[in-house]
């Protein structure tokens, strides 16, 4: 696990947001594909691991405990007998693969098991087979999978698939999908530093999380307000996260700050796009539309045009 940094979010720059290539962490991560459940309880969870990060405000987590390490290595065990069972038949087969099943799998993901012991096998859910579009990341022979006890979601070599047992199909996950409250989900408003920061510096550490309710800590502009202009509160709604770090860093709150700092930064971006389309438009227009002669200010007469 990596150490614990006390460090804060980058001052933003005076570029404007967008314009600039930016890491891209949102690409190969479809949430609406992945099985993992998003955190329902409301219960606060003193030692959480961030084991993938989707987006600024939007990651995967599992909690840390012993129970949670010992499932965590009888897993890993179970996995490593179903993939040795299949490699010592005499003609091992290739499983039917059906979108949507679980499997084990070999990937190329660096993780290690306590801060020591490395892992290789894994549960996956299996989202997409090669696809025929020359755009989409799964070539032909290979699979994307999400890893249902981490969150990573990648595309591997489908001989690197085997069947598991119905014991490993049946146990459950404890990683699950996290909101933070109060953070601007779209990770197009942020600049290119937060997003490196976010990403480099929050996945892997161990933080505190505390759930709310919307409106409960900070004010929810999409909630219609009640008597006298009181913002209400909706109880069955599901709870997001206020995240702290073991350095005593609150996380919500500084990227509050740099959400008011950038707003400017995604307006000047918002007025060149549309300017920019105005522009683009005026010129298709202009090759469209031949030229109406106009009167001269002699004799107000029309000139005549000669065709050659």
């Amino acid at each position: 696990m990596n150490s614990t940094r006390a460090t804060r979010p980058p001052e933003p720059t005076a570029l404007v947001h967008g314009l600039r290539l930016r890491p891209s962490i949102t690409k190969k991560i479809e949430v609406d594909q992945s099985p993992i459940p998003i955190y329902k309880e409301h219960k606060i969870i003193g030692k959480l691991q961030v084991t993938k990060v989707v987006s600024v405000g939007l990651f995967y987590g599992r909690p840390l405990s012993r129970v949670n390490r010992a499932n965590l290595r009888l897993v890993q065990t179970k996995l490593a007998e179903c993939q040795s069972k299949r490699n010592s038949s005499e003609t091992p087969k290739e499983p039917q693969l059906v979108v949507g099943k679980m499997y084990g799998c070999l990937t190329r993901r660096q993780t290690q098991l306590d801060d020591s012991r490395p892992v290789n096998h894994y549960r996956c859910h299996l989202i997409r087979i090669s696809s025929p579009c020359k755009t989409d990341e799964v070539k032909p022979g290979n699979a994307k999978v999400c890893l249902i006890d981490y969150g990573d979601q990648q595309v591997v070599d489908i001989r690197n698939i085997f069947n598991i047992t119905k014991e490993l199909e049946e146990h459950p996950t404890v990683c699950r999908l996290f909101k933070m409250s109060g953070v601007i989900l779209d990770p197009d408003f942020y600049s290119d530093e937060t997003v490196e920061w976010f990403q480099t510096d929050i996945t892997r550490q161990t933080v505190t999380i505390a759930p709310v309710l919307d409106n409960t800590i900070y004010p929810s502009h999409e909630k219609p307000k009640g008597w006298l202009g009181i913002e209400m509160l909706d109880f069955r709604s599901l709870p997001k996260m206020l995240v702290y770090t073991k350095a005593g860093l609150f996380l919500n709150d500084e990227l509050r700050g740099l959400q008011v700092s950038q707003t400017k930064h995604a307006i000047l971006k918002k007025l060149r796009e549309m300017e920019t389309q105005n522009q683009e438009k005026e010129t298709l227009e202009g090759e469209a539309t031949p030229a109406t002669p106009q009167p001269t200010r002699e004799t107000g007469a029309i000139p005549k045009t000669s065709i050659t």
